[in-house]
């Protein structure tokens, strides 16, 4: 039963974890598309009144990005808990040092499930 649960947990981990870098990703690249308009306006020698409405749609959309963010970073926090819930509290799913835990030696060696990533 507990391998069943360590399996069930890692598979929702990787998930996660994939989850969380695409909006990562996502953020810095809503950060560089919104950093462009201001560039390509200056380069473009337009007047500052130009593409004023699509900078306050690119805040937007860095906004958006942000909160999605924090959803995500909060249901990190969900899922720790639930892992802990189902008995699995000094299994680690990000692959060794599990919040320090190792270190303050709260957890065995023995007990630490190295995340494996998914084949590209």
């Amino acid at each position: 039963m507990r391998e069943a649960r360590i399996a069930a947990a890692t598979k929702v981990a990787t998930e996660l974890f994939q989850t969380e870098r695409a909006i990562d990703e996502l953020l810095a690249c809503a950060a560089r598309l919104s950093a462009s308009i201001p560039e390509a306006r200056i380069a473009a020698k337009l007047s500052g009144v130009m593409g004023q409405a699509a900078i306050f749609s690119s805040a937007e959309l860095i906004a958006a990005v942000a909160t999605t963010r924090g959803i995500a970073v909060r249901l990190h926090g969900q899922l720790d808990d639930l892992k802990t819930d189902i008995g699995l509290r000094t299994v680690g799913m990000g692959g060794g040092v599990y919040k320090g835990m190792l270190a303050s030696g709260d957890v065995d060696v023995e007990n630490i499930v190295p995340l494996r990533a998914k084949a590209a």
